[in-house]
């Protein structure tokens, strides 16, 4: 990613309480900030090696407390919800969908 440097005066800089993570605590803030715009590319603009730090052990913690510290409800919808997943097919998951967004409208 690539930051323009007023952000950093914006939102602070990189959480150095995450030793593996902390990219992703700013990319969250970033996120949950209403201003920030961003923009993406079709093409690669960078390469990286699949055998660095955060492939080992530990970046998941670190990400999960990131998740639950800024994003709680989000993270408790997404784990019931993914429960679901496995009915995804289901007719009968279908029929309930279908009859929320008839309350919906």
């Amino acid at each position: 990613m690539f930051y323009k440097i007023t952000l950093f005066g914006k939102l602070g800089v990189y959480n150095e309480n995450y030793k593996i993570a902390g990219d992703y605590e700013f990319w969250i803030r970033c996120f949950l900030d209403k201003s920030t715009t961003s923009k993406s590319f079709t093409i690669p603009i960078a390469v990286f090696q699949l055998n660095g730090i955060s492939q080992e052990g530990g970046w998941g913690k670190e990400h999960e407390q990131i998740e639950q510290e800024l994003l709680p409800h989000l993270m408790a919808d997404f784990k019931h919800f993914e429960k679901l997943l496995t009915y995804e097919n289901s007719r009968v998951l279908k029929a309930i969908i279908k009859i929320q967004t008839w309350f919906k409208k």
